[in-house]
């Protein structure tokens, strides 16, 4: 009997693995009865997609930054126009004060000349007969003296047109320069509301500028916060490489993938597909169908990046640590019946990719599909003999990976050069198997 695997922390060896990997999970409903390696991969699924949401806002962080810089753009320029705009309210504000001045002093200039020609008005309409002013001549002591007289009367009565002219001419002015204020003070109040609305406005972009700023941090960070939530939860029932030593050691392989057909085996085509090299099985069956960990193991690499769909040609793939032509792959190491192994899968529906662990033979690690250099769906899985060892001898297993000793091709090749390090050739490790017989279909 298998003993109880415990829930401790993640496996900080294998996330250090040098084949650039990726943290894609596979997709599991969670329900009452979800087992720990469920939870797993329910909350790798979780982190997997608030990674991917989180780049999107790093993304979308430059628009709003971009946006950002345009409404500061902008209150700097309306600020630059309320800097040219407030000397102009300063001058016309001077120039009203002007205005006022002489206006007042006018209008006092006006009350004065107003109240000399009403008291001349009034003390001539005293008497409407010309007896005073004949009086006044008649009394003249000779010619000389009227003469005299005479031009003293004239010299007032020119004093009091002289006071006259003066009213009119100061009533004109004082006139002009009212307009005038009434103007200045229309174009004032038309420079102030404009002001208010530009100080406004520049109040509203910089406003605009905090927001777009502060959105697009805020949004990076929740995601960021929600990732080391989950990772939290993720630490605390977390497989140690340690659980796998506790296992008892396996003396076989499971159905990757149960219910499939091989259309295409090692290490060639068929005939009928042109017979060339072949490196792996071809494992024929729907797109979706489950693909399941063969033995207890660790996933190394969880490359995630293609499309569900390829073509012949495609060469997608390897962005996660994988290789180039093989679409979204998982690399898995493992030991059955005291050697180590390592395979790989390719071609896989996307999304679907559970992340890098330990995994117990039979958990769901992924789906069958027809990503990367593909024509139909698919999963092509090759096989590698690495040496001797139990579940406890992983580690040394890692070490060399995480050391670079290993290759993509785990030293065995590709090609044409790979063929004379198939096992049955070679006879040491590490060489290439035929998957056919060791994994049931």
């Amino acid at each position: 009997m298998r003993k109880k695997l415990s829930a401790i922390f993640l496996i900080s060896l294998i996330v250090l693995f040098s084949f650039n990997t990726s943290f894609s999970t596979v997709k599991v409903s969670a329900d009452d009865e979800c087992d720990k390696q469920c939870q797993l991969n329910n909350i790798r699924n979780t982190i997997a997609e608030l990674e991917k949401e989180m780049e999107k806002a790093k993304a979308d962080m430059a628009t709003f930054m971009a946006k950002a810089s345009e409404y500061a753009l902008k209150a700097d320029e309306i600020e630059a126009e309320i800097n040219e705009l407030k000397p102009k309210i300063e001058e016309l504000a001077r120039q009203i004060a002007e205005l006022e001045a002489s206006i007042a002093e006018k209008e006092a200039l006006v009350e004065e000349l107003n109240n000399r020609v009403l008291s001349r008005m009034e003390s001539a309409q005293s008497s409407m007969h010309f007896s005073p002013m004949l009086d006044f001549l008649m009394g003249s002591n000779g010619f000389s003296d009227m003469v005299r007289r005479i031009y003293g009367i004239e010299a007032i009565n020119a004093k009091e047109e002289k006071d006259r002219n003066e009213l009119l001419e100061t009533i004109r002015l004082l006139n002009i320069e009212k307009e005038e204020l009434a103007a200045k003070k229309d174009e004032l109040d038309i420079a102030l509301v404009e002001l208010e609305y530009k100080e406004k406005e520049v109040e509203k972009m910089r406003a605009y500028y905090y927001e777009a700023a502060t959105n697009a941090e805020q949004q990076v960070n929740d995601y960021l916060n929600q990732i080391e939530e989950q990772q939290s939860l993720k630490s605390q029932i977390e497989f140690k490489l340690d659980d796998l030593y506790e296992l008892d050691p396996l003396t076989g392989f499971s159905s990757p993938v149960p219910g499939s057909s091989i259309s295409a085996g090692f290490p060639r085509y068929p005939q009928s597909f042109g017979g060339g090299v072949h490196l792996g099985v071809d494992y024929a069956a729907r797109v979706g169908t489950t693909l399941y960990a063969p033995a207890d193991g660790v996933i190394i690499v969880s490359d995630d990046n293609c499309p569900t769909y390829g073509y012949l040609g495609n060469s997608c793939g390897g962005a996660g640590g994988g290789v180039g032509y093989g679409g979204n792959q998982i690399y898995f190491l493992c030991s059955v019946n005291g050697k180590v192994y390592a395979l790989t899968f390719s071609h896989l529906y996307s999304g679907s990719l559970a992340g890098l662990g330990v995994v117990l033979q039979g958990t769901p690690i992924a789906k069958v599909g027809s990503s990367g250099n593909s024509s139909g769906p698919h999963c092509h899985i090759e096989m590698y003999y690495l040496g001797k060892g139990n579940n406890e001898d992983l580690q040394s297993y890692i070490n060399a990976i995480n050391n670079g000793r290993y290759s993509k091709s785990f030293n065995c090749g590709w090609g044409s050069a790979a063929l004379p390090n198939n096992c049955d050739n070679k006879g040491s490790a590490p060489c290439r198997l035929n998957g056919a017989n060791y994994l049931p279909g």
